[in-house]
């Protein structure tokens, strides 16, 4: 994978995930009520008649890294998420992300990198400020998620779960 594919489509965001209640779907769906934007979502199915929302319940993984690079950027608005590995997977093709403040890796991986926007849980307009911001700047972020090394924060990871022994 090359994070130098990325190639957004114009004001496509995309969502990945279990479609559950501690996602915070509902606030997503509201987001896009009316709005300019077009959302792609991978994991489920809803019933929705948005006709700026698409839903997909299955894509091959030999595919996500392709599918992602075509976005904006990933949101996550999720009202409780320890971690939210999609955001490594995001960050990893080099795109950014829009995340809750209750998703664990966003002091870790988008506030010290500014990879990202982290907006206030369950807050809308907070949400939509968001969209607009990433949606002019998107370019910025990019550029931003080319600096953090993966590689070794695996290193460390590795080390501290003693995966090397």
């Amino acid at each position: 994978m090359n994070k130098q594919n990325y190639n957004p489509k114009n004001k496509q965001f995309l969502y990945i995930g279990r479609i559950s209640k501690e996602k915070n779907i509902d606030l997503l769906l509201e987001c896009f009520r009316d709005s300019i934007f077009h959302l792609n979502i991978i994991g489920g199915k809803i019933d929705t008649k948005q006709s700026n929302i698409t839903c997909l319940d299955y894509i091959n993984n030999d595919n996500i890294a392709n599918i992602i690079q075509n976005h904006i950027a990933l949101i996550l608005p999720s009202t409780s998420e320890p971690w939210g590995l999609v955001v490594d997977e995001a960050l990893l093709c080099g795109v950014s992300v829009i995340a809750s403040s209750n998703v664990g890796s966003s002091n870790e991986l988008i506030k010290p990198y500014k990879s990202g926007i982290i907006f206030e849980n369950n807050n809308l307009e907070a949400l939509n400020y968001a969209l607009e911001e990433m949606d002019k700047n998107y370019l910025k972020y990019h550029k931003n998620t080319l600096k953090i090394d993966f590689k070794t924060r695996y290193e460390k990871m590795k080390k501290a779960y003693l995966l090397d022994e």
